[in-house]
């Protein structure tokens, strides 16, 4: 049964995540129910968050919810120095994009990993769907208040990546933002 629009808007948030991966765009966590999801999202989980259980899932989510990058980005801002001489790939980061940091931080960024881990942890049985999606669908609202496009969410992402990988491109991640 297809999701409705509000559902399948929340989704888009990953859309980014759910490319690389190569999955479904209209599905929870970008894959469908068969013998090959569960596995494929508990590995993930593991692999590139350490999620092994509920508690570590909802410690994740809530760590990119209400903290996340964008956080980090600002206090990284916070605590620039006067002289832009000697900054690291991070501080040059926040420093060009001060306005965006100060705006909206890196939300989008934030936000598309919390909805392909709860997708993925609702599938792996970590979290009830419902309670995935409740999240998940508050993200959503906090995003539409937050940028005015998805162009301008998409920008928010990619600072969110450049500012997790210190400044390095991701060809990858370029290409599947100019196909969305």
């Amino acid at each position: 049964m297809p999701y409705p629009q509000n559902q399948l808007w929340a989704l888009a948030l990953a859309a980014v995540i759910t490319e690389l991966d190569g999955a479904h765009h209209d599905a929870l966590g970008g894959w469908g129910d068969n013998e090959h999801t569960r596995p494929w999202c508990k590995n993930r989980l593991k692999e590139f968050y350490g999620v092994e259980s509920a508690e570590e899932l909802r410690e994740s989510a809530t760590y990119f919810y209400q903290h996340g990058h964008t956080a980090e980005a600002r206090e990284t801002l916070a605590a620039l120095p006067d002289d832009p001489k000697g900054d690291d790939a991070r501080q040059a980061l926040v420093r060009e994009h001060r306005a965006e940091i100060e705006k909206s931080g890196v939300l989008a960024w934030d936000t598309a990993r919390v909805v392909a881990i709860l997708g993925w942890g609702a599938w792996a049985g970590y979290m009830a769907e419902l309670d995935a999606w409740q999240v998940m669908l508050t993200g959503a609202a906090r995003i539409q208040k937050t940028y005015d496009s998805w162009d301008a969410y998409a920008k928010g992402y990619e600072l969110g990546r450049f500012y997790w990988a210190e400044g390095k491109a991701h060809p990858a991640t370029e290409r599947a933002l100019e196909r969305l």
